[in-house]
């Protein structure tokens, strides 16, 4: 089943007999996920809930009574219903899919719902479901967005790993207890890092701003320059692909930064010239003759200048070295 393009998936603060005083949560006891840790985090930012229990049934997960008395059911119950309080994606067919694929966990139900009540923005909360929330999803339901490793003994260590740990440890046989008291420490580190994830996203229009306006300026050049140092370097991946370089102030320097080859990898489009690897100050000077050089990384990523015109003079010299 596919669901409706994300931004047409909000409902109206308008809609009938949506649900937006929950007093009671429930959701399932045993182990806790990133998934069902996020969708708490969310309504407990949002002031939801007053309220939880964590319930467990061998054969279903949770006793039919206790949902029934619920105002929320969170991951738990085999049904998606906001009007009803229902945010669960266990049941047959799942409930539902992104239009790019990604299916919808419970925090992905619960963040289609409410993300953009609790960011004030459709547009921010646009940008925390691409950054954040569908990585958590995914992660859920068994859906690979690293379908290749470099390393086959290393992967990716996500915040899906990050609240899996608050689980107590397999081998030392944990009471429930102890399962709903971690789940309420992780429940409190979600909500520190999904505020600065918000956060995070209302800065996303002004760097938007920063970086269109670099583009509209630097016409086709491998060379922008920034007027202030933003992230959001996937509008250049997405809008630029002849962009090389970044002119960046940084910390009092000007830094020369490369360009990602692609979203999800550290590969650059072009590197910085192999001999700048780790020199600074009269070495680098002297390499590039540029007389307020200060660094170059080792992994030649970034290069540092005291003024615009120094590292607009390093970007030069990256161009015209052998690649």
């Amino acid at each position: 089943m596919f669901l409706p393009p994300f931004e047409n998936f909000f409902f109206n603060n308008n809609t009938p007999h949506r649900k937006e005083c929950f007093m009671h949560v429930v959701t399932h006891g045993n182990l806790f996920h990133a998934d069902d840790v996020f969708a708490m985090a969310t309504l407990r930012l949002l002031g939801l809930v007053t309220s939880l229990t964590r319930s467990i049934n061998p054969a279903t997960f949770a006793d039919p009574a206790t949902l029934a008395r619920a105002d929320a059911r969170i991951d738990i119950g085999r049904k998606y219903n906001p009007e009803t309080g229902d945010f669960d994606h266990h049941q047959e067919g799942g409930a539902g899919v992104r239009p790019n694929g990604v299916p919808y966990a419970s925090f992905g139900l619960v963040w289609a719902n409410y993300g953009a009540k609790l960011c004030g923005s459709l547009s921010h909360a646009t940008v925390v479901d691409e950054r954040l929330v569908q990585t958590v999803d995914s992660r859920d339901v068994g859906h690979d967005l690293y379908p290749e490793l470099n390393y086959p003994n290393i992967a990716p260590y996500s915040i899906s790993d990050a609240i899996s740990a608050f689980n107590p440890p397999w081998h030392k046989k944990p009471q429930q207890r102890d399962f709903d008291k971690r789940f309420h420490d992780a429940v409190g580190y979600a909500m520190v890092a999904l505020e600065n994830e918000i956060v995070t996203a209302e800065g996303a229009a002004i760097a938007k701003e920063t970086i269109d306006r670099a583009l509209s300026k630097a016409g086709q050049s491998p060379i922008i320059v920034l007027d202030r140092s933003c992230p959001r370097q996937e509008l250049i991946l997405d809008n630029a692909p002849y962009v090389l370089f970044m002119i960046v102030p940084t910390g009092g320097q000007w830094t020369v930064r490369v360009v990602q080859e692609s979203r999800g990898i550290l590969k650059a489009r072009r590197y910085l010239p192999q001999n700048w690897a780790g020199k600074e100050k009269a070495d680098f000077q002297g390499i590039t003759g540029v007389p307020d050089a200060a660094f170059c990384h080792n992994s030649r990523f970034i290069a540092a200048a005291q003024s615009k015109n120094g590292a607009l003079a390093l970007a030069m010299l990256a161009l015209e070295s052998p690649v």
